[in-house]
């Protein structure tokens, strides 16, 4: 009775948290007002468990922000001892060494930790003789992306994303103060070249910055399809970051080295890996199942025949499903029956049909297109590193300019065929020697006598030269004052 009762009271609470009612914030502590038939607040265990929770989790919060700062700082001073040849090639190295660094401790060691499959958690356990506590990976509370996941995992995420919107201010803010102070920290600079160093500014550095942005873009496009808010988050964070570090760069910072395109021409090619990891995640959150087993997004059929199809292929995966008799079914070694050969919902065989039924959860309406356009990513992926991609790409080029064109055709088809208008009868052109002398050319010279030029006059005062000058020139007319 004890036990049922503390159950009842949990689930009282949890449902007054849930709907924000003011009731749950005077039902725990010394002050409630909302207490159980024995005089006592009746929400304080579960107040209690909710705010160690809470705590946990902005811990967890905190400590990625930091390792993100400290894997930021180490890489740019281990980058030194990798003797690059280029610049842009040490601020490549610097850039995708912090977002692989950052990218897995913000989005996937949470993933990891809080997720739990059965069939890894077993073996992992069986390895380490039955103590896993060494391995927390796939050891977790939740299965799937559950309500419960997005209330606790998702909720973690959320926060150090958000967190990364202000995480630029914090270099700004720091500049702007050491600049404030510079007039009292260099009072007692003893040279012009020590005072000179101290107003140069700080470095300002594209790597650290471009793997910032790359983790918080491959984060926001990995889990948007079950938390669409993470782009309108990651639209933010871009637009604060560009005006913060605009305002840092002509204000705080010294002159750049000049860095070529290579840095950011390679960053722009690694965001077609972001859409594949957003397709791959959105198969797996859209066809989700709750804690109840129900599904978490509707799975409408794509048709009859194709649904029949997909269900004979798991009846063959599993085979005691298509054993007629007990005895053939007793018989399979992996079966999944019970002893009067009925479905055991209890047992291992099940449960790996019921999470991981991989044909059911992909092949409906809202998740196959996802991994339709997965497949056909990842098989374009594969042929651009083959020799066969520049054959590829030139008939899919022809292929695209036929399509073009049959298209224009089906469009102008039904067209009325319009007769151009004629075009008004131009003015003929003037000569040249006549527009010269009609003055056509506005304030230049009426003509172009190279003899009445000052700085030709000495050429010309020989009377050979300025007689070869005259035979040679098509406008002698021009030349000669004489001629008619």
């Amino acid at each position: 009775g004890g036990s049922a009762g503390s159950l009842c009271s949990s689930c009282t609470c949890k449902a007054l948290q849930d709907a924000g009612s003011l009731l749950w914030w005077q039902s725990f502590g010394d002050s409630a007002t909302f207490k159980d038939a024995a005089g006592a607040a009746m929400c304080t265990a579960q107040a209690n468990d909710f705010f160690v929770l809470l705590g946990l989790q902005l811990a967890a919060v905190a400590v990625v922000v930091v390792f993100n700062t400290i894997m930021k700082t180490t890489t740019q001073l281990l980058a030194f001892f990798e003797k690059h040849h280029t610049l842009a090639e040490q601020e490549t190295s610097i850039a995708m060494a912090v977002f692989v660094g950052q990218f897995v401790n913000t989005a996937l060691v949470s993933l990891l930790v809080y997720a739990e499959i059965s069939t890894i958690k077993n073996r992992i356990k069986d390895a380490l003789q039955g103590d896993a506590s060494a391995f927390p990976l796939f050891a977790g509370s939740y299965s799937d992306f559950s309500e419960q996941w997005y209330g606790v995992v998702g909720a973690q995420l959320m926060l150090t994303i958000i967190i990364n919107v202000f995480l630029p201010l914090v270099p700004l803010i720091t500049a702007t103060l050491v600049n404030c102070l510079l007039p009292c920290t260099t009072s007692g600079v003893a040279s012009q070249q020590a005072l000179n160093r101290a107003y140069l500014g700080s470095d300002f550095l594209l790597s650290t910055r471009y793997g910032m942005l790359l983790n918080t873009i491959f984060t926001c496009f990995m889990y948007a399809s079950g938390m669409p808010i993470l782009l309108f988050v990651g639209a933010c964070i871009c637009f604060v970051t560009y005006w913060i570090d605009k305002v840092q760069l002509l204000r705080f910072s010294r002159l750049p080295p000049q860095y070529s395109s290579k840095l950011a021409m390679y960053i722009l090619t690694t965001f077609k890996y972001a859409i594949l990891l957003h397709m791959v995640f959105a198969v797996w959150v859209f066809s989700a199942t709750k804690v109840t087993g129900d599904n978490m997004f509707p799975r409408p059929s794509l048709s009859a025949g194709f649904d029949a199809t997909i269900q004979g292929w798991v009846d063959e995966a599993f085979g005691c499903v298509l054993q007629d008799t007990e005895a053939d079914c007793l018989a399979t070694a992996s079966c999944m029956w019970g002893a009067s050969c009925v479905v055991d919902t209890a047992s291992q065989e099940w449960r790996d049909y019921a999470n991981f039924s991989f044909f059911q959860r992909l092949f409906n309406a809202i998740t196959f297109p996802y991994f339709l356009f997965t497949l056909l990513f990842i098989v374009v992926l594969v042929l651009r590193w083959t020799p066969l991609w520049p054959f590829l790409s030139a008939i899919g080029g022809l292929v695209a300019s036929l399509v073009a064109e049959q298209w224009t055709k089906m469009r102008n088809k039904n067209k009325v065929a319009q007769e151009p208008t004629p075009e008004a009868p131009k003015p003929p052109m003037p000569d040249y020697l006549e527009a010269v002398k009609a003055g056509r050319f506005g304030n230049f010279a009426v003509d172009y006598n190279l003899t009445t030029v000052g700085k030709y006059a000495d050429l010309f005062e020989n009377a050979s030269n300025l007689e070869m000058f005259r035979k040679l020139s098509p406008y002698s007319s021009l030349l000669d004052p004489g001629a008619k």
